[in-house]
């Protein structure tokens, strides 16, 4: 164990080494996934793809909208009706928030590569 401020501000840096060099491979495969994303991102077929998802997760956005100002109007206070509208709430926020997740793919993806590429740059030099 560490005697001093120095020694253990070394353990600290050497320990973040080990790790990244156990995880090099997976660190590796990301770091060259990000180059392909990059020319899908750019793609004709993949705006185009995009643009029909973008409008599911419109109109997901609306039909939430919907369910709720009905369910707030409605003074109806039977369980099975509000169980049955928060079910339909929650299932659209669902579908909704999994498309925004799948729009999003490309940017975590590169972000991610980039991460990567920094990881194995500071591998590089240790």
């Amino acid at each position: 164990m560490p005697n001093t401020r120095r020694e253990f501000q070394q353990f600290v840096e050497e320990s973040k080494v080990k790790k990244l060099r156990s995880r090099e491979r997976e660190i590796r495969e990301v770091a060259q996934a990000a180059v392909p994303i990059g020319r899908l991102t750019n793609d004709e077929n993949w705006d185009f793809f995009l643009s029909i998802v973008q409008e599911q997760v419109d109109r997901l956005g609306a039909l939430i909208e919907s369910l709720q100002a009905a369910a707030f109007s409605d003074p109806s206070f039977e369980y099975a009706d509000l169980v049955s509208r928060k079910a339909a709430i929650d299932r659209a926020k669902t579908q909704k928030a999994t498309l925004e997740q799948i729009m999003a793919l490309p940017k975590d993806i590169l972000e991610k590569g980039i991460e990567a590429k920094l990881a194995l740059d500071k591998l590089e030099y240790e």
